[in-house]
Parts: structure tokens; C-alpha cells; sequence
């Protein structure tokens, strides 16, 4: 859950004008400290009230910025990208499309578990599959191991999120031909710390090295 009050709570503020003219002020972060990591976005469309529901939500991701369709897609994920919730989630999207299968439910289960690429796709499918013909009593032991499986790459998801912001604020997103560069601004304004992403970078590191040794239970296994 994020703090708004934590000293590593990185504050964003993105002003914008779509092609269409509509003007855009979007106030986005993270913070992955061990205790409070998270993401959030929010935004303020034509002069409305700064808010972050669905319809808003959607409009910023029509800017397409891809590092900011990546951040609100990691909105409720912790500093490992796991969802809030893991195991319970799984289960609730598992069973909507057990009960009614379709493209949205099975699009759905594809976001949650961040499963984009080909291959990953043939073994989530092998995975339903598998996971619906078991037993009420073995479900429990197939899906926990495949959510194991999927964590690796979750938590490398959200160091790729961590660059892509640093490289928007770095060189700013191009609209319609001109580039918005987004401004710092919360506690990283007030208490200017210019390595901030490299802690951030660690943070991760950290949360990784802690991912492999007390849930995986394996070796660790360094990504660049």
C-alpha cells in the first residue's frame, strides 16, 4: 500500500495536450521500499477533478506512453510485481473462466499473470488446462506452483517498469510532435536526491535476492 507520506515515494507530475487538444495533467509514482512499495496514477482531463478511475485511467493510456500504460497496469503490485492478493486473484479469475470461457476472461488471466510472449502463453494455457481437470483437492498444489513460476518474471517486469520511467523522465514522451518532459515534484522535490534510482534499482535487487531465498528456495539468479 502506498504511503503518501514516505520518504521513498516517488512524485511525478506529466502535462500534456493530445492531438484532439485535450489537456492532460498526470500525477503518477512508486515507491519500492520493502515496506510500502506500490504504484499509483492519477489524473486531471480538461480541467476535472484529479482522479483515478476506470474511464480516466483508460484515457491516459489512449496518450499511448508505454512506460505509463506499463505503471497503471502495475497499479496494486507490490516491489516484487506481484499482485495484491496473489493467490486469492488467481483463484477468482481461474474460476470466471471455468465458468463462462471467453477471449475477456482468458485476456484477463493473460494480465494478471503478465504472461505476453508466445511461449508463455502455450504454457499458461497448458497450465489451465492441467488445473481445471485436477481435483477441488489438487487445484491448490498446481496453482501454487505455477504462481511460483511466474514470479521470476513478474519481479524482472517491474525492474524493465522502474527504467522505463527513468527513461520518460529523462527524455519526456513525444505527443503530436512535442515533447512533455515530466517534472519531480512531493518529497524527491523538497529533498532533492539525485541517485534516487539507483536506490530504487536496489530496492529491487534486494526484494529479488529476499524472492529467491525465502519463496523460491533456490539459488539466486542476477538480471541485468
Amino acid at each position: 500500500m502506498i504511503n503518501q507520506k514516505s520518504k521513498t515515494l516517488r512524485d511525478f507530475v506529466l502535462r500534456i495536450t493530445d492531438k484532439k487538444g485535450n489537456k492532460f495533467i498526470i500525477h503518477y509514482g512508486y515507491d519500492m521500499s520493502n515496506k510500502h512499495s506500490g504504484h499509483y496514477l492519477k489524473a486531471s482531463i480538461n480541467g476535472s477533478d484529479t482522479n483515478s478511475n476506470i474511464g480516466t485511467l483508460n484515457k491516459v493510456k489512449s496518450l499511448r506512453i508505454p512506460a505509463i500504460t506499463q505503471l497503471i497496469d502495475a497499479i496494486g503490485r507490490d516491489v516484487t510485481g506481484t499482485p495484491e492478493n496473489y493467490t486469492e486473484e488467481a483463484t477468482k479469475l481461474l474460476s470466471a473462466l471455468e465458468s463462462n470461457p471467453n477471449d475477456k476472461n482468458l485476456g484477463n488471466l493473460v494480465d494478471f499473470y503478465q504472461a505476453y510472449t508466445e511461449n508463455e502463453q502455450k504454457v499458461l494455457l497448458a497450465f489451465i488446462e492441467k488445473y481445471t481437470e485436477a481435483s477441488p483437492r489438487a487445484r491448490e498444489g498446481v496453482l501454487s506452483r505455477y504462481l511460483k513460476t511466474r514470479r521470476v518474471t513478474l519481479i524482472t517486469n517491474q525492474k524493465a517498469l522502474i527504467k522505463a520511467l527513468r527513461v520518460l523522465y529523462m527524455k519526456g514522451a513525444e505527443i503530436n510532435e512535442t515533447t512533455y518532459m515530466p517534472k519531480i515534484c512531493g518529497h524527491l522535490d523538497k529533498n532533492p536526491y539525485s541517485h534516487y534510482y539507483k536506490r530504487d534499482i536496489d530496492y529491487i535487487r534486494k526484494a529479488r535476492v529476499n524472492l529467491y531465498s525465502k519463496v523460491l528456495k533456490r539459488e539466486y539468479v542476477s538480471v541485468n
